[in-house]
């Protein structure tokens, strides 16, 4: 169904761009097999067209593939592994329920190393539940040791479907307070720069030159492709998510003969305010920060004056402003309240 789907953009009438990235994402893709891998990034090419230094993701989680496979994978064009660590605490991973142990995170890194990925990011989640910030602080030590190219640092986020949800909301499962998740963050991005990690946006660590091209698309608000169960897009102004249901989306695709077939249900209408309010929310969530002239001449001066006054109000601890036309958050206190600053940014926007 998924090679189905993508050679129906073949018939969409869209100019053919070739892709600067490709991330298998969703599930667990490392449980395919590269040859079932190897026909989607064929398919990829033959449709829509691979740039020659494209990006190409794998999500690689630890415990589901060996050497041997790590190097069918990079034989077959991965050249970048996401690598999903998440603690090196042992009972957190048992209470966030996760299939892996920490001996499986150092033996996917050593496979991904030893068949010739050296691209790989791995990230860390703090606000766990009973961690304290020296169970944080032990985890993020170990991610530095193993010195991956990038790193992604989150807060957790409750899913309240889920087995480890039920247990938090009958109380069995007290979290960390604000502060000190706060602090956790804070201790991540100090202490990841003092290594050489770039902080390039909110949650995004790397080393100079491994920032991840494919994340870059969507801060920068650019169209994106998205196939598969329950994959979203970004295209012609609207932006479209597949059915999330095996079923649902086995018959949606079957029942295409072209892509205009294709009954994309609009998740949301690109309009001219959603489009402004975005362009300055990802442009904040960077360390590449929101341009005055930019925001001039995408959209007009009075909208960038009135987000300009806003966040001169927060020069002095949370944002640093460069000749009256840059404006970036600090990191790591600017970023801790990005939510604050944005939304007082937006409330000045003339709509």
């Amino acid at each position: 169904a998924l090679i189905r789907e993508i050679g129906l953009e073949a018939t969409s009438g869209r100019p053919r761009r070739a892709l600067t990235s490709v991330y298998f994402g969703g599930g667990t893709p490392s449980l395919a097999s590269a040859r079932d891998i190897s026909n989607v990034l064929h398919t990829l090419d033959s449709v829509v067209g691979l740039e020659a230094n494209c990006e190409v993701t794998l999500e690689m989680d630890p415990g589901t593939f060996d050497l041997a496979k790590a190097g069918e994978f990079q034989s077959i064009g991965i050249n970048r592994a996401s690598v999903g660590a998440q603690t090196f605490n042992s009972e957190l991973l048992k209470l966030c329920g996760r299939a892996h142990s920490v001996d499986e995170i150092y033996q996917a890194v050593e496979n991904i190393r030893s068949a010739g990925i050296q691209n790989f990011s791995m990230d860390l989640i703090g606000g766990l539940p009973t961690q304290n910030l020296e169970t944080f602080k032990d985890s993020l030590e170990e991610l530095i040791r193993l010195n991956p190219s990038h790193l992604s640092v989150y807060d957790l986020i409750i899913e309240y479907g889920t087995k480890f949800g039920r247990l938090y909301s009958a109380g069995n499962l007290p979290l960390p307070s604000e502060e000190h998740a706060s602090e956790m963050y804070r201790m991540a991005s100090i202490r990841l720069q003092e290594a050489g990690y770039v902080h390039y946006e909110t949650s995004s660590f790397a080393l100079e030159g491994f920032q991840s091209a494919h994340n870059q698309t969507y801060w920068r608000n650019e169209p994106y492709f998205g196939f598969g169960l329950g994959a979203a897009s970004f295209l012609d102004g609207n932006r479209f998510k597949r059915d999330g249901r095996m079923r649902g989306y086995m018959d949606w695709v079957s029942t295409a003969s072209k892509y205009e077939d294709l009954e994309m249900p609009v998740e949301e209408a690109y309009t001219f305010q959603s489009e402004v309010e975005e362009f300055i929310m990802l442009g904040l969530r960077t360390a590449r920060g929101l341009n005055f002239e930019e925001l001039c001449g995408r959209f007009d001066r009075d909208i960038a004056e009135n987000v300009f006054k806003s966040l001169k109000m927060q020069e002095r601890h949370h944002v640093h402003i460069e000749d009256g036309k840059l404006a970036r958050l600090t990191s790591p206190e600017g970023f801790l309240v990005q939510n604050a600053i944005i939304v007082d940014a937006l409330k000045n926007l003339p709509f």
